[in-house]
């Protein structure tokens, strides 16, 4: 497994997720979406207004492919921390009162997990702070270590709270914002030459990396 070293980040995500993107449009879940219940071991007044993504530093993880694609079909998408950094920024700039992160996942044993999530308890019953609240979702169990994460983070105050059933939408150049699509190795070779003929129209560009790189 390779872990980048000059700013990259990646994710891997469903064909119809990346054309959202390349469309103009960058989806942001709500932590209750999540699989782990350990992200939403806190419950908060506002803890409706918290909406994430998460991305890697590793471009190759085989595991990862087995998580995030299991019908073979995903696709594994490049930007760059500062790219990423300019969605969250220019998000916020025009949303008054939003806040935003992007910062590294710490990784430590459950205990450790555990002694920091009380710490954050007492600071939030003591005042509402929305760092704090951001903070919960910065650290995990080191059995998922090998994900190397780097999260996303929005806080949304004024956002209706039905809106964390359905995520949050964020404006985006995802031509701008996407520097590579690759395609799972896995992915059936008819199928891979389809989508891969698919991208490299949509993005006018040639070549993508690795197995199918568009």
């Amino acid at each position: 497994m390779k872990e980048s070293k000059s700013g990259s980040l990646y994710r891997i995500v469903r064909f119809h997720h990346a054309v959202e993107i390349l469309n103009g449009s960058l989806h942001f879940s709500h932590p209750s979406k999540w699989d782990d219940p350990y992200e939403t071991r806190v419950k908060h007044s506002r803890g409706y207004a918290m909406f994430a993504q998460c991305w890697g530093k590793k471009s190759m993880s085989d595991a990862m492919w087995r998580i995030y694609s299991p019908d073979h079909l995903g696709v594994r998408i490049k930007t760059t921390r500062d790219k990423l950094k300019s969605v969250l920024t220019n998000f916020v700039r025009e949303n008054k009162g939003h806040k935003r992160r992007l910062a590294d996942v710490k990784y430590e044993k459950t205990p450790a997990v555990r002694k920091k999530t009380r710490e954050i308890v007492e600071g939030l019953n003591a005042g509402w702070q929305p760092t704090l609240a951001a903070d919960l979702l910065f650290h995990k169990r080191e059995a998922f270590d090998h994900e190397q994460e780097v999260r996303a983070l929005l806080y949304c105050p004024d956002i209706d709270k039905s809106q964390k059933d359905v995520g949050l939408k964020v404006p985006v150049d995802g031509h701008h914002l996407i520097d590579s699509i690759y395609l799972d190795p896995r992915a059936p070779e008819p199928l891979a030459e389809a989508l891969s003929n698919y991208f490299k129209g949509v993005l006018n560009r040639p070549g993508f990396e690795g197995g199918s790189n568009i």
